[in-house]
């Protein structure tokens, strides 16, 4: 659903509604917005919001929340503590806020990182482990598992890692890595995002 804005020459705007989509063109390489249907003025007092819900960018939200069991991890974390509301539906609809942003781009990437240790987390009978005194001693979802590593490590207890960027944030390469890239990148002020290659020590 979009809005068209129309000025009468008397000065008032006219604000009409227009259910859209988004067609690839192949040949100018980008998508273009097609009309499908011109529903008439918005102030017409035929209209009335029913449920935007099942239509709306929330819904594909919570398809891809539920798909990454974050749903499931964020309720293991709040076992046991009184918020007196649903910690996990909180989470899920301040994430849903970020789509009313405007932004023209969402970078989303995942990636694994691998532990020198020998063997993966087990957790008690539900898989969770209690964290170090240091932090707490809550309980969280034993997260070093054996799999498919993306730096070819699957022999090693891994984690999956993802990213979501929704402002601008510079990420670079090991090529990139140099002192005076990382002064000129934190003298900007910006957010900036490094790989870097290290040795690690074997006995």
């Amino acid at each position: 659903m979009r809005q068209s804005k129309q000025k009468r020459a008397d000065g008032r705007e006219i604000t009409y509604l227009q259910l859209a989509e988004n067609v690839w063109d192949a040949t100018k390489g980008r998508s273009q917005a097609q009309i499908v249907f011109n529903c008439g003025r918005a102030d017409d007092p035929g209209w009335r919001l029913v449920c935007a819900w099942p239509y709306d960018d929330v819904h594909a939200l919570q398809a891809v929340w539920q798909q990454l069991w974050i749903d499931a991890i964020v309720r293991a974390q709040a076992h046991g503590w009184r918020f007196g509301f649903e910690m996990e539906r909180a989470l899920c609809f301040q994430v849903a806020d970020l789509l009313s942003l405007d932004v023209e781009i969402v970078f989303y990437d995942t990636t694994s990182l691998h532990f020198e240790i020998d063997d993966e987390d087990k957790g008690d009978e539900a898989g969770q482990m209690r964290g170090s005194d240091t932090a707490g001693a809550k309980l969280y979802v034993a997260p070093r598992k054996r799999g498919y590593g993306k730096n070819g490590r699957g022999d090693a207890p891994q984690i999956v890692v993802g990213l979501a960027v929704t402002r601008c944030l510079f990420v670079g390469d090991a090529g990139m890595v140099s002192q005076a890239n990382f002064q000129a990148l934190a003298k900007g002020g910006g957010k900036y995002l490094m790989a870097i290659r290290f040795a690690v020590a074997t006995r």
